[in-house]
């Protein structure tokens, strides 16, 4: 009976061996896989950033054509601050409102206007002006925690 039972255990302790490999196996394919994922996400991550750089750079163009072509060529052309550019006449208090910390969202409900148009004037105010406070207004807008 002993015979027996050594030979039980002996294959016990095989198969308990054999299963402890074959995890050991598949918890290196697991991390293998999770180090090409997160390469991944690393090289999406600086091609989305990438873009939003560009993004960003053509606003700034953009928004200096426009003051530019609202200015015109007269003496005053060279003058990027207007009274009211681009025709918006909220756009003084709605850029009060940014200085004091107010996003987006806030400042559409309190002068009762689309959030759309005050992110527009926003994110143009702050690539005429080069403004931070503005700019981080404008970028906050875009994260998940600002629509909460």
């Amino acid at each position: 009976m002993t015979p027996w039972l050594l030979l039980i255990i002996a294959a016990l302790i095989v198969g308990c061996v054999s299963l402890y490999f074959r995890l050991q196996q598949v918890e290196s394919h697991s991390l293998g896989r999770q180090a090409v994922v997160a390469d991944e996400l690393r090289e999406a991550e600086a091609a989305l950033l990438s873009a939003l750089e560009k993004l960003r750079q053509m606003d700034a163009v953009l928004a200096s054509r426009l003051v530019r072509s609202q200015l015109g060529s007269g003496p005053d052309a060279s003058r990027v601050e207007t009274a009211e550019p681009w025709g918006v006449p909220w756009r003084s208090p709605a850029i009060d409102l940014a200085r004091t910390g107010m996003t987006a969202r806030e400042i559409a409900r309190e002068l009762e206007l689309p959030v759309g148009q005050v992110e527009l004037v926003l994110a143009l105010e702050s690539a005429v002006k080069g403004s931070d406070q503005l700019s981080a207004v404008s970028l906050q807008l875009r994260t998940p925690q600002a629509e909460s």
